[in-house]
């Protein structure tokens, strides 16, 4: 079927095409990015919590909970993440802070946040540092206990380009939607590389050193991370902050970009792959050998590429090393990673055992003895 322009014309511009007679318009579908990955935030809905889903007790800053959401913190505050199932229609998750015991007294070096880091080889599309760069929307879905204007800030990776803004919370325990257009910078260094590309930064509390004195209009040279008159989450106890939705894009706000969850855990898994260790079961990643009598050799077949050769983290260090054509065990206390790759997606994992009893050449697998985990971690 089609429509027929009766006592009108036809006009076809840059602007999109509009028939006058009739009153219909259709924008230029060439004025946006209409296909591919629009949002460059990886795990915006907070769909992913490969760590683990609740963290209580946090006094410092680092990766908790929901992948690619860390908190940065200098403050005495001390705080629960968490993945949480409250969410707006339309999501599954958030990323929700707890205050459980408040900053009482803020430092002027004081500082505390909700932060993500977006990797350079995404930020590149937006040509920061050179003539044509384009701005950037930050979209969000928030929900706090506590209303009043809070601090966000922008910067590079070096900190010497800053770009401070806020949004305001109208309703306590009510998710709102914030979006904010960002100007884009035509001076400073961004990495377009695997290196930070991006630093944003959601405060909960800045101390007088760190404190903007108000809203930027343009990128400058100035740090901040957080505002003059902000509310102060840290030093409430028991405030709460949720987040999830999280879209960063080139021009205007669209509506927020859902991917799988199998499309999103991949992502996260360039900078965090955890590989679970259930007791007695075999760690079936892949195989190894045993390189003499007192030390084997494991190779970790990994799901994607890294950003970058991971550091490993091992919570479960009773193990064995199985070697299955003679049936002996090798029981190791202690993981040493690779310091080189294997391959882009392949690692090499050390055990050294307590005891001899291998015989160099034989070939075997890792037994778990306990449950735990290893993580491979290559976060920016």
């Amino acid at each position: 079927t089609g429509t027929a322009v009766v006592g009108g014309e036809v006009t076809i511009s840059e602007s999109g095409i509009e028939a006058s007679g009739i009153g219909i318009t259709c924008a230029n579908i060439n004025g946006a990015q209409i296909g591919g990955r629009r949002n460059i935030i990886i795990n915006g809905a907070m769909q992913v919590a490969a760590r683990s889903t609740s963290v209580s007790g946090i006094t410092s800053s680092g990766y908790y909970t929901v992948d690619r959401f860390n908190l940065n913190t200098t403050d005495e505050a001390t705080y629960t993440m968490e993945q949480s199932s409250d969410a707006p229609v339309g999501f599954k998750n958030s990323a929700k802070f707890t205050i459980t015991t408040a900053d009482s007294s803020v430092a002027a070096d004081d500082y505390a946040a909700c932060h993500y880091l977006v990797e350079g080889h995404d930020f590149a599309q937006f040509g920061f540092g050179a003539t044509g760069a384009k701005s950037f929307t930050l979209s969000f879905y928030v929900k706090s206990s506590q209303t009043g204007t809070f601090g966000l800030n922008f910067q590079n990776s070096a900190n010497n380009r800053n770009f401070n803004s806020s949004y305001s919370i109208s309703a306590a325990n009510t998710w709102e939607r914030k979006t904010i257009t960002i100007p884009p910078d035509t001076s400073g260094t961004w990495l377009t590389t695997n290196g930070i590309g991006l630093k944003i930064w959601w405060s909960f509390l800045v101390g007088s050193n760190f404190e903007a004195s108000s809203v930027s209009t343009a990128w400058g040279t100035t740090l901040g991370l957080g505002l003059n008159g902000q509310v102060q989450l840290s030093s409430i106890a028991n405030a709460t902050w949720q987040i999830t939705g999280v879209q960063l894009e080139v021009g205007g706000v669209t509506d927020f970009e859902h991917l799988s969850y199998g499309d999103t855990l991949a992502k996260c898994q360039r900078y965090c792959y955890v590989l679970d260790m259930a007791a007695n079961r075999f760690i079936e990643s892949g195989t190894g050998f045993s390189q003499s009598t007192t030390v084997a050799r494991h190779f970790i077949q990994l799901p994607v590429p890294m950003r970058t050769n991971p550091t490993l983290t091992a919570t479960a260090t009773a193990v064995r090393f199985y070697a299955a054509d003679i049936g002996d065990n090798f029981n190791a206390n202690t993981f040493v990673f690779s310091a080189t790759p294997v391959k882009d997606n392949c690692l090499g994992v050390s055990l050294y055992g307590a005891t001899t009893g291998m015989t160099g050449g034989q070939g075997g697998i890792i037994q778990a003895m306990a449950d735990g985990s290893m993580t491979f971690d290559s976060e920016l």
